[in-house]
């Protein structure tokens, strides 16, 4: 978060993040925090001026699953199935206008695919709108 916190203080988002130190999972380091990262810098950008970005984790039946929600998404219940797709941008008209590009969610979903993390994406009526890991157990790729 460090890294987004100045970004974020600018457009006045406050950040809190649920997860307790204690929660464990087994998955490749990097790769899991390329996923992470993504998925904040997005919440920051996409984030509404003074609105809320949360991450949340918690364990069940084996799986731990870990949720990053912002408030101020435009993004409606249709669009949201796209969001995955490579290049796809809500707002086709602002190819240059900003630094993300639509690249960055599908790479989150091919990554999370190598590591077998599923990752859903969902749209509240009220502008919420939160990407959800599902780490299993053990990642079966040799990572520690």
């Amino acid at each position: 978060w460090r890294y987004f916190g100045d970004l974020a203080y600018d457009k006045e988002i406050a950040f809190e993040n649920a997860i307790l130190e204690d929660l464990v999972c087994e998955s490749d380091k990097d790769r899991l925090g390329m996923i992470i990262s993504n998925l904040l810098d997005n919440a920051v950008e996409y984030c509404n001026r003074g609105g809320r970005i949360w991450a949340k984790a918690k364990q069940v039946e084996g799986v731990v699953e870990i949720c990053i929600s912002n408030t101020g998404s435009i993004i409606t219940q249709e669009e949201v199935v796209h969001i995955f797709e490579l290049f796809w941008r809500k707002d086709q008209s602002r190819t240059d206008t900003d630094r993300h590009s639509g690249i960055g969610l599908s790479v989150v979903r091919k990554v999370s695919d190598a590591l077998g993390i599923e990752v859903k994406a969902e749209i509240k009526k009220d502008g919420i709108f939160t990407i959800l890991l599902y780490l299993p157990n053990t990642c079966g790729h040799g990572c520690i």
